[in-house]
């Protein structure tokens, strides 16, 4: 009986080795790299869902091409590159000026003696100064500024509303009859783009004066340049 229990003993000891023998047992050590490699790859896919913020700030950042392109900032819109509609038609005011225009413009003259020419919501006044300027004593250009430039920023405001924007005046090249010009770019309320200009024009027989102050869209700029008087 004795041998019987010791051999079942035996038997027990025996399938207990071989269980043991059959499972994996893993080294602490390989069980510190799994976790390491774990935490790398966590830290990788945070960093990877972080862009650099250069990069963000410039990919991602619209592009105002209009700006880029320069349209209503304030360009310089030359009226020679304007094809002004050619003078068909004339007329003449109480002051003995002759007033050449084109077909499609209308012209009145308004109680104070000025002439008004309009061509859409475009407007051009004429004003007869022979008895205001002297050349012999004052400088073309400086009286042009201090009797036309209220004037002129009055009409623009009366027409499309209140100045947001100037860029600021620049003399304009005179032509024919001119003595004297300035020209300047403004945005108005609304963003519309205008263009005014102010010339100061000598009447037929050089001993007459005439002021012309113009304000029109910026895309229409120099549409009066066929406008003459005399």
């Amino acid at each position: 009986m004795k041998k019987i229990i010791a051999l079942l003993l035996a038997l027990a000891m025996c399938v207990s080795l071989c269980a043991c023998g059959g499972r994996e047992v893993s080294s602490p050590g390989s069980a510190d790299e799994e976790n390491a490699a774990e935490t790398d790859d966590e830290a990788s896919n945070e960093a990877g869902e972080i862009s650099d913020p250069g990069t963000e700030s410039t990919e991602n950042t619209p592009v105002n091409d209009d700006a880029a392109e320069g349209e209503n900032t304030g360009t310089v819109v030359d009226p020679a590159n304007v094809e002004a509609p050619e003078s068909t038609e004339s007329t003449s005011n109480s002051a003995g000026m002759d007033i050449s225009y084109a077909g499609g413009m209308s012209v009145k003259e308004e109680s104070d003696g000025t002439t008004l020419v309009e061509y859409g919501s475009d407007r051009l006044y004429i004003r007869d100064v022979t008895g205001e300027y002297k050349p012999e004593s004052t400088d073309a250009a400086t009286f042009l500024y201090e009797y036309a430039y209220e004037k002129c920023v009055q009409m623009v405001v009366d027409t499309y509303g209140e100045i947001t924007q100037f860029g600021g005046e620049y003399p304009i090249t005179p032509s024919g009859n001119e003595i004297y010009g300035y020209g300047a770019n403004m945005t108005c309320q609304s963003g519309v783009g205008v263009f005014a200009s102010i010339k100061l024009v000598a009447l037929e027989g050089g001993d007459g004066y005439a002021v012309m102050i113009s304000v029109c869209h910026e895309s229409n700029a120099g549409v009066f340049d066929n406008v003459e008087v005399e």
